[in-house]
């Protein structure tokens, strides 16, 4: 694996620290100034600030007043965020309960539980799904007592706002993929609602249905807008409390050995390994330095939903197969892209088909105008930021099994 420098090397021992992995090796007085300043950015830009300073008291030494004081007043609100979050999140589930309501709630505290302490985690939305027999009651609900309908639109989820806390009622679970594989993931969730455990004061998805959840959410942000130290901490905090139960060989990994994906989770527990010092499965095989390599580099360069390096609408021209992508391919998937929005931006599309091709003329001509005016992306450097993607693909080997030609 590459050479880490110093104030990274810094981070990560805060964060395993945090964690319950560090074996404490680390000496933070060769820290300058600039290299605390630059430490508290890189926990800022993670999404780790909270987890970082709550583990300076396990040092034997601390930055300046000044950043200290800068650091702790950061936290603060970071606290107070996650305490606004946990207080809308159980009115939200007494509201459920109260409607007699099944659901889960994905991530987020759900994967609190994996922590040590799931309280330094920074929270940020609240994530939940019900039975599509209670979708649209549950919609119905939510708008009834005082929840802000932002988003309407998508075929992933109905976005509300409760004041300063954003709420997502899914419609299926999220980072499922648009290709053959895609329906194995399906089945496998199938019952993630059924079989719920009562944890905390709420109902959170069984360790298997969790992994695949968390799983699919890393696999999404790597196309989207890259991976961050968050995720990989959940992983690693799942796998680490998980990793000899059962269900991983008898469930998990052979869904991800159908699928194509279990290189690439092979790759993030092999990162975690070497990143956060958890224990290494079993199961887990040794993955290429390329790829180790990559997602380091990821991780790195990317931050917390890509905060640090934003991917430029990649995603629509994407080739995601791992095979390399061409002008061609590039093309066709910005077709298939706005083929399969259409719908969701022009609904009476379904009533009237006729208009479809007026409002696929009328999109292609609006994006070109806003890039016009930099409000988009150009082409050319979307189509950059999207070979690197599928380069990515081609790293981590995904979609890629056994009996594929």
């Amino acid at each position: 694996m590459q050479e880490l420098n110093t104030v990274y090397k810094a981070f990560l021992e805060l964060v395993k620290i945090g964690i319950g992995t560090s074996d404490r090796n680390f000496d933070f007085s060769v820290l300058s100034d600039e290299e605390w300043a630059r430490l508290f950015t890189e926990s800022k830009k993670q999404a780790s600030a909270l987890l970082c300073f709550d583990s300076l008291k396990e040092t034997n030494v601390k930055p300046k007043e000044e950043l200290y004081n800068r650091w702790f007043i950061f936290s603060a609100a970071t606290i107070k965020n996650n305490i606004c979050v946990i207080e809308e999140q159980n009115k939200l589930v007494e509201l459920l309960n109260s409607n007699t309501i099944p659901y889960v709630i994905l991530k987020g505290t759900s994967s609190g539980n994996y922590y040590p302490d799931g309280k330094t985690r920074c929270s940020g939305d609240i994530d939940f799904i019900v039975d599509n027999d209670d979708l649209e009651k549950t919609r119905a609900l939510l708008l009834e007592n005082e929840y802000v309908l932002d988003n309407d639109n998508s075929p992933i989820h109905y976005e509300f706002r409760k004041g300063k806390v954003r709420v997502e009622l899914h419609k299926k679970i999220s980072g499922i993929p648009d290709n053959k594989y895609g329906p194995y993931f399906v089945k496998s969730v199938d019952k993630i609602i059924e079989d719920a455990v009562l944890e905390n004061g709420f109902n959170r998805p069984s360790d298997f249905h969790h992994g695949i959840v968390i799983f699919l959410h890393m696999l999404h942000h790597l196309l989207n807008n890259g991976i961050g130290i968050r995720h990989l901490c959940d992983w690693a905090c799942f796998v680490n409390k998980t990793h000899t139960e059962s269900f991983w060989t008898e469930k998990l990994i052979p869904l991800l050995k159908t699928t194509g994906t279990f290189n690439f989770m092979c790759g993030l527990t092999i990162a975690s390994v070497h990143l956060l010092n958890i224990n290494r499965p079993l199961w887990c095989k040794d993955v290429p330095d390329e790829m180790l390599n990559t997602i380091v580099l990821e991780i790195g360069s990317s931050g917390n939903f890509g905060f640090k390096k934003q991917k430029k609408h990649s995603l629509i021209m994407t080739r995601m197969d791992s095979e390399k992508s061409s002008v061609f391919s590039k093309i066709r998937g910005m077709i298939k892209a706005l083929h399969k929005t259409n719908h969701i931006v022009c609904p009476l599309i379904k009533k009237v088909p006729i208009i479809y091709p007026f409002v696929m003329i009328y999109r292609i001509l609006r994006y070109v105008v806003l890039m016009c005016m930099g409000k988009k992306p150009s082409l050319i450097e979307t189509s950059r930021f999207a070979t690197e993607r599928s380069n990515v693909y081609m790293n981590y080997q995904l979609y890629k099994v056994e009996d594929d030609k």
